[in-house]
């Protein structure tokens, strides 16, 4: 079981913690493979071990995080769909 900080605990306030938007883009299209730094609760919701310090980090497969609004990708049910 994963210890979590207070830190990894903050979101964004919309955030439904899905987990869709952290998986690996992998030859344009989003993998099924999650980022190595998501954690999945037994309640089914994820968390980012490095939340707070998460931004433009190289998260592996080539890919580095990046802000939800920024990703330009629509998840199903995400609020952060169409957003800037």
């Amino acid at each position: 079981m994963h210890k979590l900080s207070k830190e990894t605990k903050m979101s964004e306030p919309v955030c439904l913690h899905c987990g869709l938007c952290c998986h690996y883009i992998i030859d344009g299209k989003p993998s099924k493979i999650p980022c190595k730094f998501l954690v999945r609760l037994p309640s089914g919701k994820t968390l980012c071990r490095i939340y707070r310090n998460r931004l433009g980090k190289d998260i592996g497969h080539g890919n580095k995080c990046l802000m939800r609004k920024d990703t330009k990708r629509n998840y199903p049910g995400c609020p952060y769909n169409g957003r800037k």
